[in-house]
């Protein structure tokens, strides 16, 4: 079991399974340029937890934006029928819809901090 963290409040995360986890890092990566803030990202796979709050500032805006457009590739996926995984499909596109709100509630689509 794999956790999201965008805040001190329980509303605040959202509690995913570990392979949803890493097909959402997997797909944030591409996104991220800085090497550092992408390894900190693949050591939140490796501990089963992504806590944006923890992030600095400018990387959590930076980390958050690249896990949006992961999340959003992986439900276009699973809306056109791509299974990524066995046992992994549209089924869970309401659990990626619970991510994009918290999401657009803390980082909006602007990109500032919420």
């Amino acid at each position: 079991m794999g956790t999201i963290g965008f805040g001190p409040r329980d509303e605040d995360t959202v509690a995913v399974s570990g392979r949803t986890l890493d097909l959402l890092i997997d797909r944030a990566l591409p996104s991220i340029a800085d090497p550092a803030e992408a390894e900190e990202l693949r050591m939140c796979g490796d501990v089963d937890g992504i806590s944006f709050d923890l992030f600095e500032p400018g990387a959590r805006e930076r980390v958050a934006i690249a896990f949006r457009e992961g999340t959003l590739q992986l439900k276009r996926e699973l809306e056109a029928g791509t299974e990524p995984l066995p046992n992994f499909g549209p089924g869970n596109i309401g659990k990626l819809d619970e991510i994009l709100a918290l999401l657009d509630r803390f980082i909006p689509a602007d990109g500032t901090p919420g």
